[in-house]
């Protein structure tokens, strides 16, 4: 007997065994359209980061949406994305040890519009020794740090250096620059302009007199599903890196981010030990909980409190259930941080009108070296 389960185009969303993710697709698509909507005419491109759906069927089709490229955060993702046809990748996060600046050079060589980012000269000259043995020009972006304190040059000064390092090295090319204000994304609008507008003036900073070098900077990149109307406004960035908008989650909802929850856990109760008790099948292994409990949608009096390996420990208020809750019914639960939930998953069901349209492997699914 084999592992895997058939799920097929067709079926209805019911008929699926638990616990499963599952996209309603109409969502989806009116939130990668108000996306669309939201830069048009700006001069802000989507570049969304795949590091949420981690899906090359996914990428495409925000490709075709009028997305010009794909932004990754490990090696492995950018290689399932340049395996799908993916021709333009950036690659968000500095890498190091062993075999990383072998494997970036070789995407490289092997997808037309390939760049990563970089903070340091120890990974320029790596990389540029590399490139120039294989034959080949790696585009470059200088990561700036936005004030998030994790990677990046703290620095305009830096940047500066760094830039003129890539410019007398032979093997490598600047690109642009990268800022992401991770900090920004999720908090209240009354705290999250001015936080982000801090970040996007660091970064200019670092643009400005990278230009005023006589450094060429087409590329200006960053940005999140949090601060995409702020980036449209602010006119420093011109390509947005925005992941979680297509699926979202309970956290950027409750910050008012404006896309609609597209994604949910279908997961069966599994156990009713007593009144106020019941017990799904839907984990920790199922759901991530670095944000908080995923949340019980549709149930009144019915809280997800805590997850072990396999097992998901809801609270039940029997005088607030709008009817029983019994072993065998089906629960739907929206996730507290979706890229860490979708990692845990090997494919997305597409439903409409609760019906199955499509399945998509979530083929960088663990995909973190």
């Amino acid at each position: 007997m084999g592992a895997s389960r058939a799920i097929r185009v067709g079926t209805p969303v019911e008929a699926l065994e638990t616990p499963v993710l599952v996209i309603d697709i109409d969502a989806m698509e009116r939130n990668l359209a108000r996306m669309m909507s939201i830069l048009a005419g700006t001069g802000l491109s989507l570049r969304p980061h795949l590091k949420t759906a981690k899906s090359p069927a996914l990428a495409q089709m925000m490709i075709r949406a009028g997305a010009v490229g794909v932004c990754c955060a490990k090696l492995s993702e950018a290689e399932v994305m340049a395996n799908a046809g993916i021709t333009d990748i950036l690659l968000t996060s500095e890498v190091a040890g062993v075999g990383k600046f072998e494997r970036l050079v070789g995407l490289a060589g092997w997808v037309p519009n390939f760049k990563a980012v970089v903070d340091n000269a120890h990974a320029i000259r790596a990389i540029a020794g590399l490139s120039r043995a294989q034959g080949v020009t790696t585009k470059l972006l200088i990561e700036v740090d936005v004030n998030t304190n994790r990677s990046g040059v703290v620095s305009a000064q830096e940047a500066l250096a760094l830039a003129d390092l890539i410019a007398e090295t032979e093997g490598v090319e600047l690109l642009g620059v990268h800022g992401y204000a991770g900090h920004a994304q999720i908090r209240p609008m009354e705290t999250r302009e001015p936080v982000n507008e801090a970040a996007m003036t660091t970064l200019e900073e670092a643009v400005e007199l990278l230009r005023e070098h006589n450094h060429s900077i087409p590329i200006v990149t960053g940005g999140g599903t949090g601060t995409s109307e702020l980036d449209a406004a602010r006119g420093v960035l011109n390509e947005l890196q925005a992941g979680s908008f297509l699926l979202m989650d309970t956290a950027y909802r409750d910050a008012g981010v404006p896309f609609e929850l597209a994604l949910r856990c279908r997961s069966t109760i599994i156990s009713r030990p007593a009144p106020d008790r019941a017990v799904c099948d839907a984990g920790q292994k199922t759901m991530s909980h670095d944000a908080g409990p995923p949340e019980v949608e549709g149930r009144p009096g019915v809280t997800y409190r805590r997850g072990s390996d396999e097992h998901g420990s809801l609270i039940v208020d029997p005088a607030l259930l709008d009817r029983p809750l019994e072993v065998g019914d089906v629960i739907s639960l929206v996730p507290s941080h979706i890229c860490t939930t979708v990692n845990l998953h090997d494919v997305f069901v597409g439903a409409r009108n609760n019906v199955v349209e499509a399945v998509w492997p979530i083929e960088a699914r663990g995909h973190i070296w």
